[in-house]
């Protein structure tokens, strides 16, 4: 049985989208996570948006998290690395922004890289 901090890892390696995906999803083999984690792991649980790593549903909290948790980042480039080199604490909320936001909020009220990253 995994750890909760292991199991979380491998939910959210995943890129599920819901809590539905995630029951419909028949992983065979050593990967399989129960379909209960909120009671498995009831102690460490929180919610199923941080569990699957669920990104924000609204540009304009997404774009509020962006502005304070990345004040230091100021361009697409630096933004992409910050998350391929994985810089941030595994547990930190900006951890649950979209990889491409540009894309994610394209008709969302999605302006520019600029309007996003600075205040």
């Amino acid at each position: 049985m995994y750890s909760y901090s292991e199991a979380r890892k491998i939910a959210r390696g995943h890129g599920f989208d819901s809590i539905t995906e995630f029951l419909d999803y028949d992983c065979a083999g050593a990967y399989q996570l129960p379909k209960n984690p909120d009671e498995v792991w009831i102690e460490e649980w929180t919610n199923w948006d941080d569990f699957l790593g669920i990104t924000f549903s609204n540009f304009e909290e997404a774009r509020d998290v962006a502005r304070i948790r990345l004040e230091q980042i100021s361009t697409e480039e630096e933004y992409h690395n910050l998350f391929k080199e994985k810089v941030l604490d595994e547990d930190d909320i900006a951890n649950r922004l979209p990889y491409k936001p540009d894309l994610k909020y394209k008709n969302q009220g999605w302006v520019a890289w600029e309007d996003f990253l600075s205040s």
